[in-house]
Parts: C-alpha cells; sequence; structure tokens
C-alpha cells in the first residue's frame, strides 16, 4: 500500500485578498499575517511520531492550481470568511487522490458540522491538536478514525454523530509550533518590518460576547501554559529563528494580572531583548500592570471598545465602560506603548445616532490606530444564533457589511464606516504620529494599501 502522506494546510483564497484563520481571529488581512501556530503544533505532532507530512500556509507560501497536491490524509484550517475557498482547495486534494479523508479544523468546523460535512469527511471540534494526533495514529495504524474522541462525521445512513471530547487542561504537553516548516521571514510585523511570530498562551474566556465566538471554540475557563513554557519557546525562536517579535495569543491577555506580572517578570530577569504585542480589556488594564509590560518589552495593545451606546453594550453583553477607553489611552501614550481600540458598528437594534456616537467616540480617545469592524454574525456566537434567518456563509466578513444586521442602510453604514477612518487618520498630528511609529512615509502608504484591500 506504500507510505501514507499527511496534508497539514491552511489553504489558498482564491481571490486577491490574505486572510487570518487563527482560533476565533477569522477576518480579512488588516495589519500582519498571523502565523497559523495551531497547525504548526499539529505538524510538530506528526513530525514527533514520524508521520511523513507536510505543512504549508498558503496565505504566504506561493501556490497555483497546476500543483498536484496527492494526499490520503489532509487537516485543513477552514473560516466562515473563506469558505468558498476552503471548499475548493477541499475538491482539489479528492480529484488528486479520492480516497483523500479531508478533516477541517476551526470554529466553523466546531459550530456547524451538519454543513460542513457537506464537503468534508470529518469535523474536529474545538482546540484540535490532540484529536487531530488521535486521528492520524488510527489512520496511520490502519483503524477507524470514526473511534476517535472530538470529532463530528455522518454515518452510512446519514446521520450526524457528534464524539465530545473534553478541553486540554495541561497545555504545557502540547509541542512547540514546527516553525522549522513554516516561513517565518514571510510574517512581518508592520511597525518595525521584522519578522514576528505568535506564541498561544492562554485559552477560555469569562465573559459572554454576543459577537465573540472565544468561548464556543475554547470554553469559559481561563487554561493557561506555565510561564517557563512559554519563555522556552521565545527563547527557542530567539536562538534557531532569530526572532524577537511576538504576538501573544490569548483571549484577554490582561484577564490574570498575578500571571501576567510573573511572565513580565521573567522577561526582565532574563533580559530577553524582545517586543511583544497582546490585547487586553479596557477594565483589565491599569497604569501599574502597563508599566511592567512596558519594561518586559511590551510594544503594542490592542483593546475591544465596541460601541460608545451604553445600550448596545448591554445588548451584546461586552460591559464595559467605553468611555474609559480615554483613560486607557491616555495611560499607553504615557507609558509609551502603542494603542489599538477596535469599534463594532451594525448591532442589531442599533441607529445611526448611536452609530455616529461610536465615530465620536473614536476620534475623541486618541489612540494611535483605530478599525472599525461590522457586527457580523460568525458561526459560534451567540449574535449567529440569536438571528431567525441565518445568513450564507459566502463572504462573511468582518471589515465590510456582508451582513446588515442594524436598523441602517448598508449604504449609508458604509459610508459612515468610511467617514470614520477619514475622521480618525486624516488628522495632521494623527498622520505625522504614524509617520514616526512606520518609520518612513513610505512604510505608512503601505499599510494603509493593506487596510483598504481589507476594506472591499
Amino acid at each position: 500500500m506504500g507510505i501514507k502522506k499527511i496534508l497539514v494546510a491552511n489553504p489558498p483564497s482564491f481571490d486577491r485578498f490574505k486572510y487570518i484563520k487563527e482560533g476565533r481571529c477569522e477576518s480579512k488581512r488588516g495589519g500582519q499575517l498571523t502565523p497559523p501556530v495551531t497547525l504548526g503544533i499539529i505538524s510538530a505532532m506528526l513530525e514527533s511520531k514520524g508521520y511523513d507530512h507536510d505543512f504549508f500556509d498558503f496565505m504566504v507560501t506561493d501556490f497555483s492550481e497546476d500543483l498536484h497536491l496527492r494526499y490520503d490524509l489532509a487537516f485543513l484550517n477552514i473560516s466562515a470568511p473563506t469558505y468558498e475557498h476552503d471548499k475548493k482547495f477541499c475538491k482539489m486534494l479528492k480529484k488528486n487522490n479520492p480516497k483523500c479523508i479531508v478533516c477541517a479544523i476551526g470554529v466553523l468546523a466546531t459550530s456547524l458540522p451538519k454543513v460542513v460535512l457537506d464537503d468534508f469527511d470529518f469535523c474536529i471540534l474545538g482546540e484540535p491538536e490532540e484529536t487531530a494526533g488521535d486521528i492520524a495514529d488510527r489512520f496511520i495504524g490502519g483503524k477507524k478514525i470514526e473511534k476517535v474522541e472530538g470529532i463530528a462525521y455522518y454515518d452510512k445512513k446519514r446521520v450526524l454523530v457528534i464524539r465530545e471530547r473534553r478541553f486540554n487542561k495541561d497545555l504545557d504537553k502540547l509541542p512547540f509550533p514546527n516553525r522549522a516548516r513554516m516561513e517565518n521571514k514571510k510574517y512581518i510585523e508592520p511597525l518595525s518590518g521584522k519578522p514576528f511570530t505568535a506564541i498561544k498562551l492562554e485559552r477560555g474566556c469569562p465573559y459572554n460576547c454576543s459577537f465573540c465566538t472565544a468561548t464556543y471554540y475554547y470554553g469559559h475557563k481561563p487554561r493557561y501554559r506555565s510561564v517557563g513554557s512559554v519563555i522556552e519557546e521565545m527563547v527557542q525562536c530567539i536562538k534557531a529563528y532569530d526572532i524577537r517579535n511576538f504576538l501573544f495569543l490569548a483571549d484577554t491577555f490582561t484577564i490574570n494580572p498575578g500571571y501576567v506580572e510573573e511572565l513580565c517578570r521573567k522577561m526582565i530577569s532574563l533580559r530577553l531583548d524582545v517586543r511583544w504585542f497582546c490585547n487586553s480589556r479596557l477594565d483589565t488594564f491599569d497604569f501599574r500592570l502597563g508599566k511592567l509590560m512596558k519594561e518586559a518589552g511590551c510594544r503594542f495593545i490592542s483593546f475591544g471598545v465596541e460601541s460608545a451606546s451604553r445600550r448596545i453594550q448591554k445588548q451584546n453583553l461586552k460591559n464595559v465602560d467605553p468611555y474609559s477607553a480615554i483613560e486607557v489611552a491616555r495611560i499607553c501614550r504615557s507609558l509609551g506603548i502603542i494603542s489599538m481600540m477596535y469599534y463594532i458598528l451594525g448591532f442589531p437594534t442599533e441607529t445611526k445616532e448611536e452609530m455616529g456616537e461610536t465615530i465620536a467616540l473614536s476620534y475623541n480617545v486618541k489612540s494611535d490606530f483605530a478599525r472599525f469592524f461590522v457586527a457580523t454574525p460568525l458561526p459560534g456566537s451567540r449574535l449567529y444564533d440569536d438571528l431567525p434567518n441565518k445568513p450564507s456563509l459566502t463572504g462573511l466578513n468582518l471589515a465590510d457589511i456582508s451582513v446588515n444586521v442594524s436598523k441602517v442602510d448598508s449604504r449609508k453604514m458604509r459610508s459612515m464606516i468610511r467617514y470614520a477612518y477619514f475622521r480618525f487618520y486624516c488628522r495632521p498630528m494623527q498622520m505625522l504620529r504614524l509617520i514616526g511609529l512606520f518609520g518612513s512615509f513610505g512604510r505608512l502608504l503601505r499599510q494603509i494599501k493593506i487596510y483598504l484591500d481589507a476594506y472591499n
């Protein structure tokens, strides 16, 4: 029968756009492309077992439809915004080898297995690493995949079968991503222009934001890697790959100040000389914590403000004081930390006046960056579950109005989003600030083009 070949891949897009597909982050590229570290962990597991496999991120690796990709088993990272592309790639694999077993990974595969299984053989439910390893073991060993926990599939009578799996409580047991097979130099951090990588250090979120899929995918209870494990991975990146820029992936990085403090103090004591970036909530960040983070190399923090309307805040269960963003941005400026504020327009029942309030707030916050998303009902979110008529998966896009669930006409909303960007960025002092952050006007223009491409 010969050696069985396995593929681990981020499928290509068949349009001109690049997409981020890492956990709950599903959108057109806005800034940098995030390395698919989840797939990298799967690749590392397969390599440790000696299984013959290829690992590709076709968001950065050149792809041609003429490539004859023949595999016996494939793990594909799919998402709602890219589903048409993902299906097409699956069909290509099946055409090259009709017996190829294709497994779908991601929030979409977890939340809508009935839909995804019309095009794929198996869905991996929730965090995929251990499940993918078990599938590979059984496949290589000539055993039935159907016995693996954490999967969904149709039986011979087209009855959906769900096999539950508990969340991994010991994240330290997972191997580091297989960066030896990644094109590390193609993942560029926009501000420095240098390679960066992502490190997952926490999974799970206790909050219930209606627009987010984090709790569905990783659960409500935060689970952490040990600080020692995170530091060891950083040191490996520095020594083996000369990477000193890091994106810390966590559903909310600063939700556990004690963990953040321990990590920061360890980085400071080791004098790692690194730059790193993270997310936060407005109500889990203060000057004291920010000062320690800055000393440890923190360069950039993103915050979700979402809406200036307290009614909308309550409706979408975000429940933060949106106007506290003014003080948070001020703290970041005083510490020399770059701040990015995320806003979402177009929630159900949201009015034009409430959207205008959010745009006005963004102007007054005075963060370094702002990005305006559209309230998009992604599968796995309560926003999706609450819709009586489910939207098509085709073209779901947080950066533009693929689905309008608000009270505002789509044409008017699109005009307001354009105005929001213009008002925020086209201020003389803001432009000078950005030129200074990017180091040159040319690099700033290239980044603006990326953002304009994302906002189709």
